[in-house]
């Protein structure tokens, strides 16, 4: 089966260090299945990440791929995360379609 690597967003205001109203947070994973994911994501089927169950419900901005395998999966999602990101950072970039996405990512560093 292919693979994709899928980026959600958080439907759950959210606010700034300064307390300034914010769009949700956004995700990045990869699967073979991104709607079965997003159910997974947003708790209507067992699954999904822990860090998603706080700050559902989710919505799908964007795929990219597809990928033979897992492992080029995660090359890709790790090479998306990795565009200038460290913790707290909040990213930009443009989806293949050409939309401008936020991106915030929580990683442990």
């Amino acid at each position: 089966s292919e693979w994709v690597v899928y980026v959600i967003q958080s439907q759950q205001p959210r606010k700034t260090a300064s307390g300034k109203p914010a769009e949700g947070f956004f995700y990045v994973g990869c699967t073979t299945d991104v709607e079965r994911r997003l159910r997974q994501h947003n708790g209507e089927i067992k699954g999904g990440a822990k860090y998603t169950s706080k700050h559902r419900p989710w919505k799908l901005r964007c795929t990219y791929g597809t990928y033979a395998d897992r492992s080029e999966a995660m090359k890709a999602e790790k090479a998306l995360k990795a565009k200038g990101v460290v913790k707290g950072y909040v990213g930009r970039l443009k989806t293949p379609n050409g939309v401008e996405v936020r991106i915030l990512f929580k990683m442990r560093v």
